[in-house]
């Protein structure tokens, strides 16, 4: 069941909109949204300047007769066939009836205020449907996009509207039909000030006249006049502004007691022109002689493809090239799956070896923690070349000492022997100092 727009609900709905409780005293009435199949009770309510019934189910606007003040219309997106009974809204400006149902725009004569029409999205489709606008010379503003309008002749009408200076027309079928349409419009209207989606200018509107009347070439040349008029407009500004900054110099001439007629800022008076300026004055940093070190190492070898480089080191290998200079050609490029061969050639380097750090006695004490770590784990150091185990003037392992704490050592077999390696973690195994002397590493 639909709602029913009783005076009980209409001060109800007054009291939770925090508006009066009398009627009359109301200049706005929030009714959208509710469900209403007809508009009822509204004759206490004389003081309404807007008043709010889209959303609804209305399909008349039966009810509204003693709303005389009423300024602002809203019944957008209800079932309204046709516009009546608001003859005697005489002081309404502002009427919405978009998302309707509406096949003409009749009975809008003697609303001699109304100034904003919107009918978007109804069913007007012919001239007739529209021909009631020229009833309402004071209407401005025009919406009667995504109707069904096809007729070109409706254009006739637009013109015959003396205030219109915004007009929506987009989403019907006569658009597709006018050739030039924007162009056309805006010629047509000599009022236009908005047209669909943006606005129209004072240099659109001149363009579009000079191509109604003379075509392309006409247009062409309104716009070289509207550049001429552009760049004379602005000489001017800078010619007033320049004479606006000249009067500033004169008369702070004459306040520091100078000669009012000499040219120019007086702050400048005393500063050297530029060509009083000797290249000489200027110093220019020498570079470092290990950046040029460096530029010449680096000019020797062919530039990286595809980076950019420093001007300096490209005039570098030139002057190398003159001077018969061989410029050895190397491949930056790097593979992606040369990564890992590159970190087993970085742990394959020889390290040095332990005596050239290590004393003799620290030597042996390593020696001595790797033979007992052997023999804990199982294993055993006597498959390795008696030689090798025996001398005492080198270490046959590698050394490697973190802090105070030896952590791996590697076992090597001697010369000419097949090499058996032995790793050996120490992390309980502390060096005393008495036992490992640090401070004899280089």
């Amino acid at each position: 069941m639909a709602q029913r727009m009783t005076k009980e609900w209409l001060k109800k709905r007054c009291k939770e909109l925090d508006l009066y409780a009398t009627p009359s005293l109301n200049e706005k009435l929030y009714l959208n949204f509710q469900g209403f199949s007809a508009i009822e009770n509204l004759e206490e309510y004389t003081g309404l300047k807007s008043i709010f019934l889209e959303g609804n189910c209305l399909d008349s606007l039966d009810g509204l007769q003693e709303c005389r003040d009423l300024k602002c219309l809203f019944v957008q997106q209800n079932s309204i066939q046709e516009i009546s009974h608001i003859q005697t809204l005489v002081e309404l400006s502002h009427l919405n009836v978009s998302s309707n149902r509406l096949t003409s725009l009749a009975n809008l004569e003697g609303l001699d205020k109304l100034d904003t029409l919107l009918a978007a999205n109804n069913r007007l489709s012919t001239v007739e449907s529209l021909a009631h606008l020229r009833g309402c010379p004071s209407i401005t503003v025009l919406d009667v996009q995504r109707n069904k309008i096809e007729d070109v002749e409706v254009l006739e009408v637009f013109r015959d509207m003396p205030k219109l200076s915004c007009l929506y027309l987009q989403g019907n079928p006569v658009v597709s039909k006018i050739r030039h349409y924007r162009k056309k419009m805006i010629a047509m209207l000599p009022e236009l000030k908005y047209l669909d989606d943006r606005p129209v200018f004072e240099n659109d509107r001149r363009c579009a006249e000079a191509f109604v009347e003379g075509g392309v070439e006409a247009e062409r040349e309104e716009r070289r006049k509207i550049r001429a008029e552009e760049d004379e407009r602005q000489r001017k500004n800078f010619e007033y502004m320049k004479k606006v900054r000249e009067e500033g110099w004169r008369k702070r001439r004459i306040a520091m007691g100078l000669d009012p007629n000499k040219k120019g800022d007086p702050a400048f008076d005393e500063m050297s022109s530029d060509s009083d300026l000797d290249a000489s004055d200027v110093e220019i940093p020498e570079e470092p002689e290990e950046l040029k070190s460096a530029r010449q190492k680096l000019a020797a070898y062919s530039a990286r493809e595809g980076e950019e480089e420093p001007p300096e080191l490209t005039e570098e290998r030139h002057r190398l090239a003159k001077t018969g200079t061989t410029i050895e050609n190397v491949d930056w490029k790097k593979d992606s799956d040369d990564s890992s061969a590159g970190i087993q050639e970085v742990v394959a380097m020889e390290e040095p070896p332990l005596t050239d750090y290590c004393d003799a006695d620290s030597v042996k004490h390593a020696r001595g923690l790797m033979d007992l770590k052997a023999e804990e784990s199982g294993g055993s150091r006597s498959n390795a070349p008696q030689q090798d185990r025996d001398r005492s003037s080198g270490p046959d392992f590698d050394l490697k000492i973190v802090g105070q704490q030896v952590v791996s050592v590697v076992y090597s077999g001697g010369e000419g022997d097949t090499t058996d390696e032995e790793e050996a973690l120490f992390q309980s195994h502390p060096l005393d100092d008495e036992d490992f002397d640090l401070d004899a590493m280089d």
